[in-house]
């Protein structure tokens, strides 16, 4: 059995996806450099849609002491922060932000860098209203390109 160290992302989506399930219709907006496209949707695939969300979880054995956690508390929240101490890992910032227990917010930064291409992700997610995934990417040689995805929970 796996101890996880970390808050457990992998877990706490596949829990939203399941909650997420009484919304009939999303509205979700595609944007490609400046052009979009906004539709409603009334069939979700909710493994599909949060699956970069859980694909964000570093509860792995050999990560444990790859991420220093910082905890902020106010008077309305506590917020508790992921950050990676190498270089090599994807996923180099994770912020929860909870209400007591509750969470309300999730926002997680990934970079890929490579030879042929950077590419830095951004992926916020707020219970009950929606997520946004955001993603430029600059390849080598050529200029770079955002891509945005706004979905709000109807």
């Amino acid at each position: 059995m796996q101890v996880n160290h970390f808050f457990d992302l992998k877990a706490y989506f596949q829990e939203q996806m399941k909650w997420n399930e009484r919304y009939t219709a999303i509205k979700k907006t595609v944007s490609a450099d400046s052009k979009a496209e906004t539709e409603t949707l009334d069939y979700i695939d909710w493994e599909k849609e949060l699956n970069a969300f859980a694909l964000a979880d570093i509860n792995k054995t050999a990560w444990q002491d790859k991420y220093r956690i910082d905890t902020m508390a106010t008077i309305n929240a506590t917020n508790v922060i992921y950050t990676a101490l190498d270089d090599d890992l994807k996923t180099r910032l994770i912020n929860i932000q909870f209400d007591q227990d509750t969470v309300k917010y999730i926002s997680i930064e990934q970079l890929s860098n490579n030879m042929i291409y950077n590419s830095q992700k951004t992926l916020t997610y707020t219970p009950k209203v929606g997520y946004t995934l955001e993603n430029r990417q600059k390849a080598r040689f050529l200029k770079e390109h955002l891509y945005e995805i706004n979905v709000k929970f109807q």
